[in-house]
């Protein structure tokens, strides 16, 4: 939801599909791979940027619909334009990012502010004391966070989703190293973790789609992908990013399970459980080292407990 106590404007934006970021990306890529895994740690560049600096909630027009929102925390303008033709840089609060997984449509606005002329390529400033309705019609969509999605079980269907629809290319080659983890601080102070799809992605790939614990495990085939369908699963749960000094994200720390095998790794008893888990440490731990990531098998077995 959306904190009315801070924002000061709203400001519709368009993104030109025809910018180097979404050229010939689905509303879907853009959400999943822009805003879910880049801005979060990243700045939105622009050539003709909004006067406001601060506290401005920014709603992101792609494909004649409202598919994202941020709050913007702050801004830059260049000396001068770069080879690309950016004037300057925003940048947003990561916690605020959020996408619409049913997009705003005219029809959506339209009430809420009757001056509303449409969708186009130039930006919209709306009256802010419309943001209650504005609230109340979000809250009536399905929606996900930046960074709670990845972090909240309830929500797991729409990561594993993501992953398995993202179309973008992804190298399928993995270099074990250590990275810094996303760390995000809500309004409510409560820290997350980013998980990003296009690393859960790589490491599938990497894994040719088979199921770690067992090749044969083949149940079906996906329709995104046409491939065996497996899911991403953390061996050292996110959760528990916060005793690392370093991300737990990495293709290293990510197995490809079948969905059986997942559903085992988090409900089975305690006796078949810790027989996945041991089997999984043992492929993995040397990798995980490589990322500086430490643990014992009696440690690990202890964050399924």
């Amino acid at each position: 939801m959306i904190s009315s106590s801070n924002i000061t404007s709203i400001r519709v934006v368009p993104m030109s599909p025809d910018d180097d970021s979404f050229k010939g990306k689905s509303v879907w890529e853009v959400q999943f791979e822009y805003f879910l895994n880049y801005l979060p740690t990243a700045r939105y560049l622009f050539k003709n940027g909004l006067k406001e600096t601060k506290d401005t909630l920014v709603l992101f027009q792609f494909q004649a619909g409202i598919i994202a929102y941020a709050t913007l925390v702050d801004k830059e303008r260049f000396i001068k334009p770069d080879q690309n033709g950016y004037k300057g840089a925003y940048y947003f609060d990561p916690a605020s990012i959020c996408i619409l997984l049913e997009p705003l449509e005219y029809e959506d606005l339209k009430p809420i502010w009757s001056n509303f002329k449409g969708f186009s390529q130039a930006k919209h400033k709306l009256d802010c004391g419309k943001l209650g309705q504005l609230n109340d019609l979000i809250l009536s969509k399905k929606r996900i966070y930046s960074t709670e999605a990845y972090d909240t079980s309830e929500l797991e269907d729409s990561y594993q989703q993501a992953i398995d629809n993202a179309t973008w290319d992804v190298s399928g080659m993995v270099k074990d190293e250590p990275k810094l983890p996303l760390e995000v601080t809500a309004g409510n102070m409560k820290k997350s973790w980013g998980r990003s799809i296009l690393i859960a992605k790589n490491a599938l790939k990497h894994a040719k789609y088979m199921c770690e614990m067992n090749p044969e495990h083949q149940h079906f085939i996906s329709r995104a992908t046409g491939k065996n369908y497996v899911e991403a699963h953390h061996l050292i749960p996110m959760k528990y990013q916060s005793k690392f000094t370093f991300s737990l994200d990495v293709e290293a720390n990510i197995v490809s399970l079948c969905v059986v095998c997942h559903n085992k790794i988090h409900r089975a008893t305690g006796a078949e459980r810790e027989k996945l888990v041991s089997s999984l440490y043992s492929s993995r731990s040397e990798r995980l080292k490589s990322c500086k990531i430490s643990t014992t098998l009696p440690e690990l077995l202890s964050c399924y407990e």
